[in-house]
C-alpha cells in the first residue's frame, strides 16, 4: 500500500511542478461542469466574450508533503501557486489534507488559499510560520 501512495505522491509532485498548457479551452458545461465556476470564469477571464480564454498560466513551486504523525495515509500538502491571466493574477499558498486510507478513492478533506501578502499595498508579506500546515487542523 505504501508503494501505491508513494507512486501517487510522486505523480502529484510531478504534475504540480511541471503543469503547463498552451491550447485554448472552451468554457462550456463539458470542460467546466460547475455552473457557478463556469459563470465566474466567463465574467472574469474570458477574452472577448466568446467563451475562449486568452490565457491562464498557473505555476507551482515549493511543494511540501508531510505525512500525519499518528494517522497513516493522511498527508498535508503545501504548494506555492502563481496564477496569471490577462485580467487577474495572484500568488499564494494552497494547502490540502489528502486522505489515502482508501487508495482507490483518495479524498481531499481540506483545501485552503492564503495570498502571499497580508497587506500588499504596504508590502506586508505572509509570514512563513503563518502558512497553514497539517498541525493547524484537528483530524
Amino acid at each position: 500500500m505504501k508503494y501505491r501512495i508513494s507512486k501517487f505522491l510522486l505523480l502529484f509532485v510531478s504534475i504540480f511542478t511541471s503543469l503547463s498548457a498552451s491550447a485554448d479551452v472552451e468554457v462550456n458545461a463539458t470542460n467546466f461542469p460547475d455552473d457557478g465556476f463556469r459563470n465566474w470564469i466567463m465574467s472574469n477571464f474570458s477574452g472577448v466574450g466568446d467563451g475562449v480564454q486568452s490565457y491562464i498560466k498557473v505555476n507551482f513551486d515549493d511543494v511540501v508533503i508531510v505525512e500525519h504523525p499518528t494517522i497513516k495515509s493522511i498527508y498535508g500538502v503545501t504548494v506555492h501557486q502563481r496564477w496569471n491571466t490577462a485580467r487577474y493574477s495572484d500568488e499564494g499558498y494552497v494547502f490540502m489534507v489528502w486522505d489515502f486510507r482508501s487508495p482507490d478513492e483518495p479524498q481531499i478533506h481540506v483545501r485552503t488559499w492564503q495570498p502571499d501578502y497580508v497587506d500588499k499595498e504596504h508590502g506586508q508579506k505572509l509570514n512563513a510560520n503563518d502558512v497553514f500546515t497539517l498541525g493547524d487542523f484537528d483530524l
